[in-house]
């Protein structure tokens, strides 16, 4: 079974992650804050999600919809004149560049 960690390793994350705790009550998906230590600077915290994939039966297709929300979004800020890295969600890709990925158990996971 992988942990949260090990997951968050395979993301492309600023720093390296040390730890990944729960993070919150939610009743759908697990969430963690992965937190990453970076040589001379503060800790970066990134939030990691195992998708439920019992109530979201098409994950790739959530995650689909996901990623093109996000980038209509992020269009819509800069056009605004907006700063679009701290006004909307930003999807972290994995290590080989996808937005999401499928574990060997099956389970999805997605950060933030």
């Amino acid at each position: 079974m992988n942990t949260a960690l090990e997951v968050a390793r395979l993301f492309a994350l600023e720093g390296e992650p040390v730890d990944a705790k729960p993070y919150g009550c939610g009743h759908i998906n697990d969430t963690y804050c992965v937190c990453c230590r970076r040589e001379g600077k503060p800790q970066r915290r990134y939030i990691l999600q195992r998708v439920n994939r019992h109530v979201f039966k098409d994950v790739p297709a959530l995650m689909d919809n996901m990623i093109h929300v996000t980038a209509f979004l992020r269009e819509a800020v800069i056009k605004s004149g907006g700063d679009p890295d701290r006004e909307c969600l930003q999807l972290v890709p994995t290590k080989d560049g996808a937005l999401y990925l499928q574990d060997e158990e099956g389970q999805y996971w997605r950060c933030f």
